[in-house]
């Protein structure tokens, strides 16, 4: 992570035209000779007051009074920083951006790509041991709650062994060193000597941003004793004020307006009644 050029900012607004991105987010409809418009994404209202320039490359509310360029749009609407949104369109206009690298800041990008992959592998593991051999007692909970496998496949939920360290022998089998476990929350160091997994013997759910990357878990008991919920700690790439569980689902509803419920089974028990556009709260 680092500078990003003006020149390739500049690049990433040219390839980006503002009516083609906002209109995946926004039926827009022209009402005027120069502007387009629609029901503004950022708040609730009845008459499209939402607008979109496509000569001024920009949008603009009249009701919440957000405006600004491309960038700025998905910063709003995919709640991203700054140079994350230059990234995001980046990518999704396929071109390469330059970034002067300072030294903190590129160390840190590592060490996040390197949290976010033990995660992905993480999620891997869970959902394994959910759909093996050892994950029956998991199965016939959901089942009980009426959860299918189509619907707990759909939300990513896992299981985490009550027993040994399944998950930390797992990240080693796949290259996943102790730092960046350590880093994504997964593990935690004994004091004596070696490691020890984060979770054990609770339903796990990933909780993912708006790109579909795992960020952290929530894990529930299945047995009375001891805490309903564990979440993974604050870590470089999760910060618990921030994310919400069901994200990227609810972004897929094709629905501006979501459900913000009490738990993670909530948002499970609305999807099953064909509402995907339920988010949670964590812990």
């Amino acid at each position: 992570m680092g500078l990003i050029s003006r020149e390739s900012i500049d690049a990433v607004i040219e390839a980006n035209d503002i009516v083609d991105v906002v209109s995946a987010y926004v039926r827009l409809d022209k009402k005027s000779s120069l502007n387009l418009f629609g029901l503004c994404p950022f708040h609730d209202e009845k008459t499209p007051s939402f607008s979109v320039s496509p000569g001024k490359q920009i949008f603009y509310c009249f009701g919440c009074q957000k405006g600004g360029n491309v960038i700025r749009f998905i910063q709003e609407i995919e709640h991203l920083a700054y140079p994350e949104a230059i990234r995001h369109l980046a990518v999704r206009a396929g071109i390469s951006i330059e970034e002067s690298r300072d030294p903190f800041w590129q160390e840190r990008f590592e060490k996040q790509n390197l949290a976010y992959e033990a995660l992905k592998e993480a999620a891997r593991h869970f959902y394994s041991n959910l759909e093996g051999r050892d994950g029956g007692e998991a199965r016939a909970y959901l089942k009980q709650r009426g959860i299918s496998r189509s619907l707990y496949r759909k939300y990513g939920l896992g299981y985490s062994l009550p027993r040994g360290n399944g998950l930390y022998s797992w990240l080693k089998g796949k290259g996943i060193r102790e730092e960046p476990a350590l880093d994504a929350g997964l593990i935690r160091e004994r004091e004596s000597s070696g490691y020890y997994d984060f979770f054990r013997g609770r339903l796990m759910f990933p909780i993912m941003d708006t790109q579909g990357r795992v960020l952290a878990f929530g894990g529930r008991a299945m047995t009375e004793g001891g805490p309903k919920y564990i979440n993974s700690p604050e870590t470089l790439v999760y910060q618990k004020g921030k994310h919400l569980f069901g994200i990227p689902q609810a972004a897929k509803s094709g629905t501006r307006e979501w459900f913000l419920v009490e738990g993670y089974m909530d948002v499970l028990a609305l999807s099953r009644a064909g509402l995907d556009n339920a988010v949670a709260p964590l812990g």
